[in-house]
C-alpha cells in the first residue's frame, strides 16, 4: 500500500469515527435517562489546558447531592474538527475511586487492547476494550492512585493500541491542566 494510499484511509477513517462520536455522543446522554428525557451538563474550558471540566445536572429531586463531574480531553481531526479520541476521568463510590472512560475510533483491534504509559516511561498501563459502537470502542476501568498522581505531574500520556492491520497507533495527551481541572471536579 503507498503512503498516499494509506494517508487516505486514515483521513476517511478519521471522518467516519467523527460521524459516529454525535451518535454515541447522543446515545450516551439518553441513555442514563428515562425514554424522552436528557440530562442536561455544565461544561467548563480552562483556557490554559486542554482538559475540560462537565458534570451533569442534578435529578429532580436530588438537589442536595452533588453532581457527577469529569475532567475530559477530547482530541479532534485538524482539518475536519471530527472527534478521534475522548479520555475522561471522574469519581464515583464511596470511598471515591478515580475512574476513566475512553471513547476509540472504529477499525481496531479490539481483543488486542491497548497501553498507557506516562512520559513515555517503561512501566505502563495495559487497558481492556469492551464493546465497539457506532460512536467508537470504549473503555472503562478503575485507575490507581499511583496513575492519578503521576498523570498530574507528568506532560504527556500515551494511548497506544493496534489498528485493523496490526500497526501501532499511538496517541499523545497532553496534561496540562490535568492536575488543576481533576481537583476542580473533586470539590
Amino acid at each position: 500500500m503507498t503512503s498516499k494510499m494509506r494517508i487516505v484511509l486514515v483521513l476517511a477513517f478519521f471522518a467516519v469515527v467523527g460521524l459516529m462520536a454525535v451518535t454515541y455522543s447522543k446515545s450516551r446522554s439518553a441513555s442514563s435517562q428515562p425514554t424522552g428525557a436528557t440530562t442536561p451538563q455544565t461544561i467548563s474550558k480552562n483556557t490554559d489546558s486542554s482538559w475540560s471540566k462537565r458534570c451533569d445536572a442534578p435529578q429532580e429531586g436530588a438537589e442536595n447531592q452533588k453532581p457527577y463531574c469529569e475532567a475530559f480531553q477530547i482530541l479532534s481531526v485538524t482539518e475536519t474538527k471530527q472527534k478521534f479520541l475522548e479520555f475522561a476521568v471522574g469519581y464515583r463510590g464511596s470511598p471515591a475511586v478515580a475512574n476513566a472512560a475512553l471513547l476509540l475510533p472504529l477499525g481496531i483491534q479490539v481483543n488486542a487492547g491497548g497501553i498507557m504509559q506516562i512520559d513515555e516511561e517503561e512501566q505502563a498501563e495495559q487497558f481492556t476494550i469492551e464493546t465497539c459502537l457506532p460512536a467508537g470502542c470504549i473503555s472503562r476501568f478503575a485507575l490507581k492512585p499511583e496513575l492519578v498522581s503521576k498523570m498530574s505531574a507528568g506532560q504527556n500520556l500515551y494511548i497506544s493500541f493496534a489498528d485493523a492491520q496490526g500497526q501501532t497507533m499511538k496517541i499523545q495527551l497532553p496534561l496540562q491542566g490535568f492536575a488543576m481541572t481533576l481537583e476542580s471536579i473533586q470539590k
